[in-house]
Parts: C-alpha cells; sequence; structure tokens
C-alpha cells in the first residue's frame, strides 16, 4: 500500500516537511535545499511533503523518500490560516507521491470552504487510489493553534469523518490533550505536527509524550531546519519512533 512507504523502520510515520519556503518566504535553512535533502536521506526519515516545484525542480527520481504532495496553500504574505485548494490531486500522480497533504483550519471564518476542499480532494485522491493526510488545527481568532486536548480532538474528528487516512495535528500541551485527539480519530492514525521551533531537548521529550499517548509518528518541518543540528535531532527523534 502507498501509505506505508511513509513509514520509519520502526512502523511509525515520520515525515520530514518542506514547504515553508512558500509560506513563510526564503530562510537560511531552505537556503540551499540540497544539503538538507541529503540529510534527511541519510537520516532513515522515509518520507517528504512538499509543493510539486520542489519535487520537480530539487528532488532527484532516485531519491529513496517518499512523496507527499500538499495541495493547500496560504502564505504569511495574506494569512497562513486561510488555506486555498491550490492543485487536483491528479497533480499527486504528475509527482509520482504515494499521498496528498490537505491543510484545514477549524474555528475560523473560512472553516466551511476549507472542509469542502478537504472534501473535493479526499474524493479525488481515492478515486486515484492515493491516500489523504489531513492537517487538522483547531485555532483562536487570532489564527493560533489552540492548546486545548478538546479541541483539536474535534478537529480531528471531523476530518476524519470526511475521510482522512492519516491525521496530522498540533500538540494540545500535554500527553492528556493529545490521547484525546488520538481516541478521536481512532482508528486513523495521527501524526503529531512540530508547530514553532523549540529546542532540541522540548522537541524530543514532545515526541515522546506523543508517543507514549499512542501517537502514530511525527510530521516536522520548522522543528528540525531551525535545529542547530539537524542531523543529529532527526537520528533522536528516528530513537524514540523505534521506542529507544
Amino acid at each position: 500500500m502507498r501509505i506505508n512507504r511513509l513509514r520509519h523502520s520502526s512502523g511509525r510515520y515520520f515525515v520530514t516537511v518542506l514547504d515553508d519556503g512558500l509560506v513563510s518566504g526564503p530562510s537560511r535553512a531552505t537556503a540551499d535545499l540540497r544539503p538538507l535533502i541529503s540529510t534527511v536521506e541519510r537520516s532513515g526519515c522515509p518520507a517528504v511533503m512538499a509543493y510539486p516545484g520542489f519535487f520537480r525542480h530539487h528532488l532527484s527520481w532516485h531519491s529513496p523518500l517518499a512523496r507527499i504532495v500538499n495541495v493547500t496553500a496560504s502564505t504569511e504574505l495574506g494569512g497562513v490560516t486561510t488555506k486555498s485548494l491550490v492543485f487536483d490531486p491528479l497533480e499527486a500522480v504528475r509527482c509520482s507521491a504515494e499521498a496528498v497533504a490537505v491543510h484545514v483550519s477549524l474555528g475560523t471564518a473560512d472553516e466551511g470552504r476549507m472542509l469542502a476542499n478537504l472534501a473535493d480532494a479526499i474524493t479525488g485522491a481515492h478515486s486515484l487510489g492515493i491516500p489523504v493526510l489531513a492537517a487538522a488545527y483547531a485555532r483562536d481568532p487570532a489564527g493560533l493553534p489552540l492548546m486545548d486536548g478538546a479541541k483539536q480532538a474535534h478537529a480531528a474528528r471531523c476530518v476524519v469523518e470526511l475521510g482522512a487516512d492519516l491525521v496530522k495535528s498540533p500538540w494540545p500541551g500535554d500527553a492528556v490533550g493529545m490521547a484525546k485527539v488520538i481516541d478521536a480519530a481512532w482508528p486513523v492514525p495521527v501524526l503529531l505536527a512540530g508547530g514553532p521551533p523549540g529546542s532540541d531537548e522540548e522537541t524530543v521529550r514532545m515526541v515522546r509524550s506523543s508517543q507514549e499517548a499512542g501517537g502514530a509518528g511525527v510530521c516536522f518541518g520548522r522543528r528540525l531546519l531551525a535545529s542547530p543540528d539537524t542531523a543529529a535531532l532527526t537520528e533522536r527523534i528516528a530513537e524514540v519512533l523505534s521506542g529507544s
């Protein structure tokens, strides 16, 4: 199955997110993607999430990394919480992808449109035999993810009800809240989102707590890219996913 190519050797899901160039613009971490791609490939992380341009211009067809095409977009210039459906799931086929990703912000003025976009993407992707990873974020009026397990659980359940195959969910503040999210999404696997950069020690603790709550893996971008040693942090996360 396509979805199994997103799994680490531990059986957990491990996805590196490299779509921040569109969202936030160029940065030190993404200025030269070649060493970053090499680091991800060597780390044992099995999959990368990005936009079609990344796969066409930066990732070799010989790369062992499985591909997840993000089909929704927004930028910091216009507001990151309002995601638009910018690609048809057929784009995933053109990019030889194993899955598509769709981001939904719950609790915002555009919630209904984003849920409709998710439903359309799921219908299109499933007709092609492609699974869908739904990033489901319950947000406060300022657009920030809520540190509220019950509300993030509601967001996760929404995308599961619409047919998502994997759920990406933000850290709700503690393992009890994360367990609520995982229970709400059952039997669909929940991947922990990284969110804003933090210290490497904080990141490892968060991953461990998520795993202890029943999490199925991680889907990290900025937390990895902002680390002073991305390769070492990636290896430490892989160790936690393996039960070390």
